[in-house]
């Protein structure tokens, strides 16, 4: 089966370093569809709770300045939020980032009837090749 220049073109995105789809079943009906980040400006990657602050004033920075911002923070970020209450001294230098953003440009929407075809296609991306680097 041949892929839509749509599917074609999200399924060669996806896999590319710092690309970011998000989708949400809650917008069906109002502007629903998704976002796809892709090419990132800059990554901006949290190692250790001890550079929270700093690491969320580069996060509003990048804003201010226009950017777009995707990403996650992991469950333990929790613990620089409440220094007190919790040791966070096991969690300095994590091998893994505590959080990972991209800067974007600008995310492409993808409309609601696209991501309907999107997944009504069969599409295979290789295993492995969407990874958090």
């Amino acid at each position: 089966m041949e892929r839509s220049a749509i599917t074609s073109r999200i399924a060669d995105t996806l896999p590319r370093d710092g690309s970011l789809w998000f989708e949400s079943a809650f917008c069906k009906g109002l502007n629903g569809g998704a976002l796809l980040f892709s090419d990132p400006v800059e990554l901006i990657k949290l190692t250790a709770l001890t550079e929270l602050e700093g690491f969320f004033r580069t996060l509003e920075d990048k804003l201010a300045e226009g950017y777009f911002l995707a990403g996650w923070l992991s469950y333990e970020v929790g613990y620089g939020f409440e220094p007190a209450l919790f040791s966070i001294d096991g969690l300095r230098n994590s091998p893994s980032p505590l959080a990972w953003f991209g800067v974007y440009r600008e995310p492409e929407h993808v409309s609601e009837m696209e991501v309907e075809q999107l997944f009504s296609e069969h599409v295979s991306v290789a295993h492995g090749a969407v990874s958090f680097n």
